[in-house]
Parts: structure tokens; C-alpha cells; sequence
């Protein structure tokens, strides 16, 4: 997983923009923690098995909890041929996660460089690959800004090799785990910070939990998902945000979903990129009541709002910043 460029025989350098496709990524994976939806248009271009640039879009939803505050582009190597993702220079936020077969997370990188990618530092034949870039999805120009950025991720392999399916699975036992360890979550109080990570650092049942409350969650180190108490009315609330304890490049966001963990509506989500904060610099976000009031999310039986904090920092960490809940107006 080392950083620095390393020798190595001429292989393929690869953008991992892929063509434009409505197909959704096979290879018997799950798209990651959201951001599968429309993709961007670029031309064909020769890749290693699958990758695509994408963008979260609510109404293709091919996976739960998506957020809408990155573009994501991901690629499934066979690392029986070790592989190089690069990440170019940008002041851009932008952070790769490697997803292991067993769904460990052995590395995420937040800094321009040379990762390599071998069996051996991975843990298995396949690897999951994806880059989150930060996006304004309300700028058109942030847009194209960020599309321009991707087109500087890239792949250095010299054979890409093919992808073979190792397991079968029954999903409807699947499907009926999933429920039963959503289900668990807030019973048995996990958290975010405690299910996603490297193999050794935390138990398979808290794998389990990250497998099947959000698939390609970041660790901690990455973000923290502190989901505000679920609130069974359809009544007006605010949540109020101050100094939010994230790293000067990264931010935070807030997301509105359904009971199955999809976003509805034409207002589902803020981020810290066009909050608008009130006259004591809070930013209160508005869960249903008046369309006009700024930060204004819609809601509807069975909602359910997810905070995002990218890059935490020490005051999350050391309780010195309190995660707010969601109050009834």
C-alpha cells in the first residue's frame, strides 16, 4: 500500500472514466454506499474489468443510502497482477476506499499519490476500488469541475486479468440478515465508527453489521455516520448544526430518506457547500413545515435522516462536539 512510485514492467495507464452505459456495474458486487446512479458521458476507452464514473442520482435506485455530496469512480481489479491506483493533485476533496473480498477495508487514501495494490496487502485476489471526489450538485460548473478531476484518477496494471465469481449466494437469506442486523443497529447501539475497517481491527459480527447497514461505508478515520434518533411523525423538526468537527477540506452533509433507504422529492439533502447559516452561524435544517425556509428537506411517513461528517477531527472523537437530534418545531 505504499504511496511512492515503485519499479515496475510497463503496463496499461488507464483513466477509470468509463463509457457512458445505463448497464449497472455486475462482477457480483454491490455498488457502493450510495453514489450509483446516472453516469457521466465520456468516450469508450479500453479499462480493466469494470469502471465507472458515476454520480448519485434518487431516481435510479440501484443501492440504499446513497449520499449526493460526491462522484464516485470505482473499478473491480484481479490483482493476480499487482495494480496502482493514482490520485492526481487537486485541493479538491477526494478519497480512495479498498473493499477486500470478505468486505474488510485494508485501505483509504485522502492524499494525492501512488497506491499500490497487491494479493498480499489486500488480502485477496479481488479488490473493490472506488474514488470519492467532492461535488456541488446544484453548480453545474462544480460539475464539470469535478468530472475534470476524475479524468486524473487512474490505473497502472500490466495485465488486468478477468474476474471469476468464487461464491454463490442465497439472497433471500441475504435479504433476511440484512433486515435482522438493520433491525439490531439501535437496539444494541452500534455506531458507525465501529463497523467499518481493516481485518483485525474490529470483530466479523461488526463487519457484519458494515456489510449490511451501509456496504463501502467510510472507517471512522474517513467519515462517521451519526444517524440522529429516528422520529415517528411527520410533524416539522430542525436540526441544528455548529461547528461541525470536520477536517478544513472535507465536510458534512444531511441526507432525508425513506424506510427502505431511498431518497424521495425534489429537496432530500444539504451540504455544508450551500447551507445557508443563520445569524449566529448555526445551520438549521429545516424537516418539513415552510418550502421557503432555508435548508428546507422534505419529509413523509417513515423518514429518516442520515448526518455525514467527512474527515472527522478530534472534537468528534475526544466528545468535546456533541451530534444534535432532531427537535419537534
Amino acid at each position: 500500500m505504499d504511496r511512492e512510485a515503485k519499479q515496475q514492467r510497463p503496463g496499461r495507464r488507464q483513466s477509470m472514466r468509463d463509457r457512458h452505459t445505463r448497464s449497472t456495474p455486475g462482477l457480483g458486487r454491490k455498488p457502493p454506499d450510495g453514489n450509483l446512479g446516472h453516469e457521466t458521458q465520456s468516450q469508450s476507452r479500453e479499462r480493466p474489468l469494470s469502471q465507472r464514473v458515476v454520480d448519485a442520482c434518487p431516481r435510479v435506485p440501484l443501492c440504499t443510502g446513497p449520499n449526493f455530496d460526491t462522484m464516485y469512480s470505482f473499478a473491480v481489479l484481479d490483482l493476480t497482477c499487482a495494480a496502482t491506483v493514482v490520485l492526481p493533485q487537486t485541493e479538491r476533496y477526494q478519497i480512495l476506499e479498498v473493499i477486500d473480498e470478505e468486505h474488510w477495508i485494508p485501505l483509504i487514501a485522502a492524499e494525492p499519490g501512488r497506491y499500490e495494490l497487491t494479493k498480499e496487502s489486500v488480502g485477496s485476489r479481488f479488490a473493490f476500488a472506488f474514488v470519492r471526489t467532492r461535488v456541488n450538485m446544484q453548480d453545474p460548473a462544480d460539475l464539470r469541475l469535478a468530472a475534470e478531476v476524475q479524468d486524473g484518477i487512474a490505473v497502472e496494471q500490466a495485465e488486468p486479468g478477468s474476474y471469476q465469481q468464487p461464491l454463490t449466494y442465497d439472497m433471500d437469506e441475504i435479504l433476511a440478515l440484512r433486515k435482522a442486523y438493520n433491525e439490531r443497529k439501535g437496539k444494541e447501539g452500534v455506531t458507525s465508527e465501529m463497523i467499518f475497517g481493516k481485518k483485525g481491527e474490529l470483530s466479523e459480527e461488526m463487519r457484519n453489521f458494515g456489510v449490511a447497514v451501509g456496504w463501502g461505508g467510510l472507517p471512522k478515520e474517513g467519515a462517521v455516520y451519526p444517524f440522529p434518533d429516528a422520529v415517528d411523525s411527520t410533524d416539522p423538526h430542525t436540526l441544528t448544526l455548529r461547528d461541525v468537527p470536520n477536517h478544513p477540506r472535507a465536510f458534512w452533509s444531511v441526507t432525508v430518506y425513506d424506510e427502505d433507504g431511498f431518497a424521495r422529492g425534489g429537496h432530500y439533502n444539504v451540504n455544508s457547500a450551500f447551507a445557508k447559516p443563520d445569524a449566529d452561524g448555526a445551520f438549521v435544517i429545516h424537516f418539513g413545515g415552510d418550502q421557503s425556509q432555508p435548508n428546507f428537506l422534505e419529509i413523509y411517513p417513515g423518514w429518516n435522516v442520515a448526518l455525514r461528517i467527512y474527515s472527522p477531527v478530534g472534537a468528534y472523537f475526544d466528545g468535546s462536539w456533541t451530534s444534535p437530534q432532531l427537535r419537534r418545531c
